[in-house]
């Protein structure tokens, strides 16, 4: 017989506990004239297997037809350039040269909440199995869309799953904070030359 046990998370302060820092609170549901979509579509808020709603959901597959919804999750990115510093003689300074812009490095944090205090074994699994497939995966997040749907990448909103890492859980059994970090992934038609 299955018995369904809610279970009361404080999720600000799990991921205070595994990533050192404490997202701030607020009321989602509750803001006024509150915009549902970003630029390109993608919802701005979603509600979680525990009936929160949330700020700035991530879904990542390899296809938009098999998008998996990533759990609690954080976004950081880094986008940067690289940039040729030429010194001068006999005078002070440099002149920096643009040369190209990096790929953009984005980082998801969060954490796999177990339902009815289980180990999530199979989340888990199933973020395992999307690193191993060595594809680009789609991701659909409004704030990586400014930057992976920018009209200077054509409308590509792939990247490359460069690491996975599931940190210590501290003997929490039903958490597991994760760390996705992602690259974009840039198409190009190669041609021979002969």
């Amino acid at each position: 017989m299955a018995v369904n046990v809610n279970i009361a998370v404080d999720i600000a302060a799990l991921y205070e506990r595994f990533f050192g820092m404490r997202p701030l609170r607020f009321d989602v549901a509750n803001a006024p004239d509150q915009q549902t979509n970003g630029k390109y579509g993608t919802p701005l808020t979603a509600t979680d297997k525990l009936g929160r709603v949330y700020w700035m959901p991530v879904q990542i597959g390899p296809s938009n037809s098999e998008l998996m919804q990533l759990s609690f999750p954080t976004v950081s990115i880094e986008a940067s350039v690289t940039n040729v510093d030429t010194y001068l003689t006999e005078r002070q300074g440099s002149v920096s040269q643009y040369i190209y812009q990096n790929n953009i490095v984005i980082r998801v944090r969060g954490l796999i909440v177990g339902q009815n205090k289980q180990w999530p074994e199979e989340e888990i699994a199933a973020l395992n199995d999307l690193k191993v497939k060595g594809v680009p995966m789609v991701l659909k997040c409004a704030l990586t869309d400014i930057f992976l749907l920018h009209e200077s990448r054509q409308g590509n909103d792939t990247v490359i799953i460069n690491d996975l890492q599931l940190p210590n859980q501290r003997g929490d059994i039903k958490v597991q904070p994760y760390e996705l970090v992602l690259s974009s992934n840039e198409h190009f038609n190669l041609e021979e030359i002969e």
